[in-house]
């Protein structure tokens, strides 16, 4: 079986479609599969049919069972996710503060 590693910076995704079973294993840094932390050293794996999408915020080295078509891409929503979770959390703070409903 040929494998790819695949280093994925941060800040970055790296997103497919499967067309035929698709074994992922994280081997270095914390990534996650749609908020969800992936281990280090487990495989998942994923059938045809499926899409996934895989996300660091801190980089990450990834092995894959396929040697084409994974494209580590940065342009991606999870900044403004971030973005939209940092402004509620200071709502929450202002009305914890004031006694007010958030």
């Amino acid at each position: 079986m040929t494998t790819k590693e695949i280093v994925i910076e941060a800040g970055q995704e790296l997103r497919g479609d499967v067309d035929e079973t698709l074994t992922l294993e994280l081997r270095s840094g914390k990534a996650e599969i749609f908020g969800t932390e992936l281990a280090i050293g487990h495989k998942y794996q994923f059938t045809s049919g499926m899409k996934f999408s895989i996300f660091t915020y801190w980089g990450c080295t990834i092995v894959s069972s396929h040697d084409d078509y994974y494209v580590a891409r940065d342009e991606n929503p999870m900044h403004i996710y971030l973005n939209v979770h940092g402004m509620l959390e200071q709502l929450r703070q202002k009305a914890d503060a004031e006694k007010t409903r958030g």
